[in-house]
């Protein structure tokens, strides 16, 4: 499909105005102002300091359930031992 020059034209304005007024309803559901830079820095700051704690809690998660699994394990282990060793 072609277009003529001014339709082009027209329709790359009505993609970039659709485009900014998407964004500007995404950042109003986020509850950021996207003209206050202070704004916007501590919305960024706010995500990472996010992203670290998630970073964290998986890595703790993990070593409770490494932890916990050989302890039962080891539990498990000296019962058998235990039980072996009795007759």
């Amino acid at each position: 499909m072609k277009f003529t020059p001014e339709e082009e034209l027209r329709l790359r304005s009505i993609i970039q105005e659709t485009t900014h007024q998407a964004v500007r309803e995404t950042f109003e559901v986020l509850g950021v102002d996207p003209h206050d830079f202070d704004h916007v820095r501590e919305f960024r700051q706010n995500q990472v300091w996010v992203s670290k704690y998630r970073r964290t809690a998986e890595k703790i998660g993990s070593t409770i359930i490494v932890g916990v699994t050989t302890i039962i394990t080891g539990g498990l282990i000296t019962a058998i031992w235990a039980y072996v060793t009795k007759r």
